[in-house]
């Protein structure tokens, strides 16, 4: 497999926006689907996570209780033939389906990425954590 700039970049954020598409359409399989099984993150105040069970466990209940929509701001791509650094700054509202408050939060998160051996990105690594929001 021959690397690709221009198409390794579309592919990586069509990995961004089907990411974030499957947090607004509660769509837990896809969201899974661009997982690699041995995926690792470490989220904020909370041990890291081994694995895309476990990684599924921790966030079904936000695709089951939730309603979520996203604001993405700043994004940066790094491609280095096999992976790929995404580093993506973005703002989340969620409240609960039956209706309720609006939660909000800053975002900021660095994904690593590995191509398959079919040209897919897959997630292997994501370290997240969260901007203090202003005072309203």
């Amino acid at each position: 497999m021959t690397p690709d700039k221009k198409n390794d970049e579309a592919a990586v954020k069509k990995w961004v926006e089907s990411w974030f598409h499957s947090f607004g359409n509660n769509d837990l399989e896809t969201f899974a689907s661009l997982m690699a099984d041995d995926l690792i993150v470490m989220p904020p105040n909370m041990h890291t996570i081994h694995g895309i069970e476990a990684m599924k466990e921790m966030v079904q209940p936000w695709f089951d209780e939730y309603t979520m929509t996203h604001e993405v701001g700043e994004t940066e791509i790094w491609i280095d033939h096999e992976l790929a650094y995404v580093r993506i700054d973005y703002k989340d509202s969620y409240w609960p389906q039956e209706g309720g408050n609006i939660t909000k939060l800053d975002n900021k998160a660095l994904w690593i990425l590995q191509r398959e051996t079919d040209d897919e990105w897959k997630a292997i690594r994501c370290m997240y954590n969260r901007n203090p929001l202003p005072e309203e």
